[in-house]
């Protein structure tokens, strides 16, 4: 598990332990009060040193009763602290992408602009066999993408996006793979494959926009 599920464990635990304490202490707040109001229902004692002693006892339950009811409200508070804390960090992992999909990501994010690239530059390039073999080479690693799954720690939402993404990226990659080498001369296939690699990055744009990727940032780096 990663530190945010120990986190979220941790949390919920222990917000989960402040809300017993509450009960109790406010069972115990109940209790002795109940305790305080049987001995001022007693008769006055005529000893005055026993009916100062009362007088104190009560006093004391008094102070005491106040001191649990305080302590339930603080013990309250403190678990509504950590339960906030519990699902902000459940929240974070459902909107967050895990390292092993954010790199998949970026991955994928170069290999398919490095394809249309490649794509682009075959209708002016006269060594259209090499741009083949390098248009396959990238689109066997895009095929890897068909056994990723979404981190299941993700929204439903957010699972499905990035699901979907890793799809069009397997597809794209699986079709290109079957080509013959001399497909770079099919304009209706190159049209079909640059109408594939449109889908992919309007389904990459979603992806980034739902778990806030910089793309600009990604640009940069390239």
């Amino acid at each position: 598990m990663s530190v945010l599920d120990w986190l979220f464990i941790g949390l919920l635990s222990i917000a989960s332990l402040c809300l017993v304490f509450v009960l109790v202490f406010i069972l115990l707040s109940v209790s002795t009060k109940q305790r305080m109001t049987e001995l001022r229902k007693k008769k006055k004692l005529r000893n005055e040193k026993k009916q100062k002693r009362r007088k104190k006892e009560i006093i004391f339950l008094k102070r005491k009763s106040k001191s649990q009811l305080v302590t339930a409200v603080v013990m309250f508070f403190c678990g509504a602290l950590f339960m906030a804390g519990s699902f902000y960090s459940r929240h974070y992992q459902q909107t967050h992408l895990s390292q092993r999909d954010s790199e998949a990501i970026v991955q994928g994010y170069y290999l398919i602009n490095n394809i249309e690239e490649q794509l682009q530059a075959a209708s002016t390039s006269e060594n259209k066999a090499k741009i083949s073999k390098n248009i396959i080479e990238l689109a066997g690693r895009l095929t890897s993408y068909g056994a990723r799954m979404a981190d299941v720690r993700l929204s439903v939402e957010g699972q499905s996006t990035l699901t979907r993404m890793y799809q069009l990226m397997k597809e794209l990659g699986v079709n290109l793979n079957n080509q013959p080498k001399e497909f770079l001369d099919n304009e209706q296939r190159l049209e079909e494959f640059t109408n594939d690699i449109k889908k992919a990055k309007t389904q990459q744009k979603k992806v980034f926009s739902y778990f806030k990727v910089n793309e600009d940032a990604l640009k940069k780096r390239k």
